[in-house]
């Protein structure tokens, strides 16, 4: 009887590590450690193609259609290759990828365009698909790169309907009449700069304040 209790106990103990294992890896990337403001990955094509909610969907969706199956696919042949072999076999897998997803759904090219295609092959996809997928398990690897993904998507429609709203934009209709400022210099690089200067700020400061809670919590 103490032995059942003792091994259903560990069972459960080993059942929580994994899914806080899982959690911690999805979690870094989406949050603490965001894909871009933390390791400045995938900022150009929030520069370039988060313009307003739609967009920033768009962008999100296609990230999370290509980079997912690139990086389950990736660690599960990724150690069999050498090193320099993966990074282009990414992009040919995420360039046929990104051709169904098309076919799918062609709302989400038409949407962003040159920049969609961009970012489905892009450094976000590459980092995590090249780097991390490799040696990792199945659950491990979607969690890293669903949180990689949405990390990214929040980031994207943060700055999309920052640039919405204040250009007085909903969705569809573009317009200057209720907005603040125009869409000519909102849709300007270093606005998108700007405003990713200051999430990153924010984001760093509330690590900093988490790390002072967890210290506090660790004293006696």
């Amino acid at each position: 009887m103490a032995k059942s209790r003792i091994e259903r106990r560990r069972a459960q103990l080993r059942r929580r590590k994994y899914w806080r294992q899982l959690w911690n890896a999805f979690e870094g990337p989406f949050f603490t450690r965001n894909v871009v403001l933390t390791a400045g990955l995938g900022i150009f094509p929030i520069l370039a193609g988060a313009m307003g909610w739609e967009s920033a969907g768009a962008l999100f969706w296609l990230c999370v259609c290509t980079m997912v199956p690139v990086c389950l696919l990736s660690s599960l042949v990724g150690q069999r290759l050498p090193l320099w072999m993966r990074p282009p076999i990414s992009l040919f897998v995420a360039a046929g990828v990104l051709w169904l997803v098309t076919l799918w759904q062609p709302w989400l090219l038409r949407t962003t365009g040159a920049v969609g295609c961009l970012m489905a092959v892009g450094s976000v996809m590459l980092s995590h698909a090249s780097d991390y997928a490799p040696g990792h398990i199945l659950m491990g690897t979607l969690a890293d790169s669903l949180g990689a993904a949405c990390g990214f998507g929040m980031v994207a429609l943060v700055v999309g309907g920052v640039r919405a709203l204040l250009t007085g934009s909903v969705w569809w209709q573009q317009g200057d009449v209720w907005g603040t400022v125009s869409t000519e210099v909102l849709s300007q690089p270093f606005v998108g700069l700007l405003l990713l200067g200051v999430l990153a700020a924010a984001l760093q400061k509330g690590n900093q304040v988490r790390r002072k809670w967890a210290k506090r919590r660790e004293e006696p």
